[in-house]
């Protein structure tokens, strides 16, 4: 029987961590769990009695797991792959129950298959396992049908895939924010924003810019600035770009509207959907029969004068990815900035399976649109080709929480790529504990069986240099791989370089399959990753759970 007279409190050995490890009744000891487990996943029960003498304290440890209540709640989500015709890309939005149901949701569909974009009804079930793997399971028997698998990072983020056989992809699940997704009020000030895709003849095409949002209408204030590549055809530096936005009022409370962006260069009007997860971050895909494309979009950096050196003195981690003329592409590294020059790093890439590892990157200057903000940034390796990249700040270049520093298109003769910059916050290798990571292939393929993407989601508990436990999720195009058991023997993490580059390699068991990882940190939590294999191009992310 429970002590009547004991005072229940409920702590972690986390300071800073007071609102993620639930709640616990004072008087009775009911205790609820966080959606999502705390850092290390324990908590500490404690009872005390003070009306005896001497007074009488016990403890318990609690372990919290993920479960299908961790996934709670409005989500928007956006991913890219292939399907047999080639390129495809989804963005939507669902309602999670907490109990295993995705009550409603709705998304936009567009790629080489789908003759013109498709909109559904979504509607489902999902399981949540313990360590935040998930599987999900979208109009099943109805047009519009897929199946999903992603690991949860915490109960408002997941690294996903498309699971299907016959279909790949790769994305993010981010809930959604109930404030944000109901008005176009809060979509005001400078937003930056990149795509990726295909154009009408099915070659490789992308676009970064930047536009400012009105708030109150439907109209920007001021001119935009657009930059295209188009299967190697660059167009830059375009300032006649205009916008013009709405929210779908047959969709109400999904956060879904419809975005146009005109350019005289371009000569066309392309029309996106788009999805907010909040103030600071959109999802797109194209809905019009123009081109396909799929991106993002995040507020921009502020001010109508920037100056050479705006880039700021830093460390950045980036990975990038698309096609080159020889396939599939990716390219990632560190790069530091001072004054208005990149002053080294290093650079690691795969053009359609030839890997170029860590290349000593030597002094590049950058030029810095003054109006607009638009940074031509070249990424000098030594005795190999520069890379030149349209750059667009975000307004979390500043910001304390892992967001893009930047959105990136990259504008020289070796490839059609799009990607993102990040602040580097520390150097050394993210602490002990349990990541969600995700490996998404690269490319804009057409029908060609060889040369479909693999996509990969999982888990993975570190500790130090050495893997502990694991499981990855892999669809390979001809086959989804669930639950295949990394070891704990042949899997490892070498320490990072001074720069923050270090390399890993991850080993499945059932099947075999080995990933040749090359990681980039950003802080402490989180880490950019390149696959410098041969039989694959890949790029990904790990992100702390617990």
């Amino acid at each position: 029987m429970a002590d009547a007279n004991a005072t229940w409190t409920v702590s972690s050995t986390s300071p800073t961590c007071d609102t993620c490890i639930g709640s616990i009744n004072p008087t009775t000891g009911l205790y609820t769990a966080p959606p999502a487990p705390p850092p290390g996943a324990t908590v500490t029960v404690t009872a005390k009695d003070t009306t005896v003498s001497p007074a009488q304290t016990a403890t318990a440890t609690v372990t919290i797991a993920f479960s299908d209540q961790s996934l709670s709640g409005p989500f928007a989500f956006s991913y890219s792959g292939d399907d047999e015709s080639g390129f495809m890309a989804v963005a939507g939005s669902f309602v999670a129950d907490g109990n295993g149901h995705i009550q409603s949701g709705v998304e936009d569909v567009d790629g080489f298959s789908t003759a013109g974009p498709k909109h559904y009804q979504i509607a489902g079930t999902y399981k949540v396992g313990a360590d935040g793997r998930t599987s999900a399971l979208l109009n099943s028997g109805l047009p519009g049908a897929s199946t999903w698998q992603f690991a949860l990072t915490s109960n408002q983020h997941a690294l996903m895939i498309r699971f299907d056989r016959s279909t790949t992809g790769s994305g993010t699940i981010d809930q959604q924010n109930l404030n944000d997704i109901s008005t176009l009020s809060t979509i005001t000030g400078p937003y930056v924003f990149s795509g990726l895709g295909a154009d009408l003849s099915f070659l490789p095409m992308g676009i970064a810019g930047k536009f400012t949002a009105s708030g109150s209408s439907t109209l920007q204030t001021g001119s935009g600035v657009l930059d295209l590549n188009d299967n190697g055809v660059v167009k830059p530096d375009d300032t006649s770009l205009t916008v013009s936005y709405s929210l779908d009022n047959t969709a109400p409370d999904t956060g879904r509207g419809t975005i146009t962006l005109t350019s005289g260069m371009t000569g066309k009007q392309n029309e996106y959907a788009f999805y907010i997860v909040d103030s600071t971050h959109l999802y797109l895909v194209e809905i019009d029969n123009n081109d396909y494309l799929a991106g993002g979009m995040y507020s921009g950096a502020a001010g109508t004068s920037f100056p050479s050196s705006t880039l700021g003195s830093a460390n950045y981690v980036f990975t990038a990815g698309g096609n080159s003329t020889g396939g599939a592409y990716a390219s990632g590294g560190v790069f530091t900035a001072g004054g208005n020059s990149i002053t080294g790093g290093a650079l690691d890439t795969n053009n359609a399976g030839t890997v170029t590892p860590n290349t000593t990157l030597s002094a590049c200057t950058y030029s810095v649109a003054p109006s607009t903000g638009r940074i031509v940034l070249g990424l000098c390796a030594t005795g190999a080709s520069t890379l030149q990249f349209a750059t667009y700040q975000t307004a979390q270049a500043a910001s304390t929480t892992v967001e893009p520093a930047a959105v990136m298109l990259e504008l020289d003769a070796t490839a059609v790529a799009t990607g993102s910059a990040y602040l580097q916050k520390v150097v050394t290798e993210p602490a002990s504990g349990s990541f969600a990571l995700n490996l998404a292939g690269q490319g804009i393929f057409h029908d060609e069986p060889g040369s479909y993407q693999q996509d990969v989601e999982g888990q993975v508990t570190l500790d130090s240099s050495e893997v502990s436990s694991g499981n990855l999720d892999i669809n390979d195009f001809n086959a989804g791989i669930q639950t295949d058991p990394i070891s704990t023997t042949s899997s490892l993490v070498s320490a990072p370089a001074p720069n923050g580059r270090g390399t890993a390699v991850l080993v499945a068991t059932n099947p075999d399959v080995s990933y040749n990882l090359v990681y980039y940190v950003i802080d402490d939590n989180t880490a950019l990753l390149f696959d410098s294999d041969t039989n694959r191009v890949m790029i990904g992310t790990i992100a702390r759970q617990f």
